[in-house]
């Protein structure tokens, strides 16, 4: 996980600002890619805190969002070890595709060309 407090930005123009990566090498990134890593992180962390919930959880609720059937016929209620692990492992791999967006989403280090 990338700590939010690592990424230190100041203006280098308009488009463009120089950034600290986790590794202190400085970066050029735009406000684009510096919302998409925000969102990334965010993600990460989301699905970090759901895995941690599942881990703990007794039961896990599983719903069908549906407008022909009321809320009752939508839903079951399952023992956590019938689906929490599916469930973790879902996440996990969530997490690990917002990790690579991420290192793809790295611009090179200034100076770097």
């Amino acid at each position: 996980m990338i700590p939010r407090d690592k990424f230190e930005a100041s203006v280098m123009g308009h488009s463009e600002h120089l950034v600290s990566d986790t590794s202190g090498r400085l970066v050029r990134a735009t406000i684009g890619q510096l919302k998409k890593a925000n969102e990334l992180v965010t993600e990460i962390e989301k699905a970090e805190r759901l895995i941690s919930a599942y881990r703990e959880a007794e039961r896990v609720v599983v719903g069908i969002p549906s407008t022909r059937a009321p809320d009752n016929e939508a839903k079951v209620t399952l023992a956590a070890e019938e689906i929490a692990n599916a469930i973790i492992a879902a996440l996990e791999r969530r997490i690990a595709k917002s990790k690579e967006s991420l290192r793809e989403l790295a611009p090179p280090a200034a100076g770097d060309s």
